[in-house]
């Protein structure tokens, strides 16, 4: 998703940094060690304090569609939408 949204805007970023979550991508923006593309839900406070701020950008917020479902084994099964990924490739 992130690829895809860095193509469409044309931007090379000069590093990339992989974190492992929600939690470490705001410490390291709070930190100043850069931006990132979280999903709001987890900024909440971190907005509301001012912490954090939402920058304008085009084509944001990135709107996903995901069904869940359990499977007779009591798995469960997550399929996501994304707009502008190909048909039928899955998103986390």
């Amino acid at each position: 998703m992130l690829d895809n949204f860095l193509a469409m805007h044309r931007i090379k970023p000069r590093e990339r940094v992989p974190v492992s979550g929600n939690e470490m991508a705001k410490h390291a923006v709070m930190s100043q060690l850069g931006i990132s593309l979280t999903s709001a839900h987890t900024l909440f406070l971190e907005l509301r304090t001012g912490a954090l701020v939402r920058l304008d950008v085009d084509h944001t917020p990135i709107v996903r569609t995901c069904t869940s479902c359990i499977t007779p084994s009591g798995g469960c099964r997550r399929r996501c939408r994304v707009p502008g990924l190909p048909a039928g490739r899955r998103s986390p």
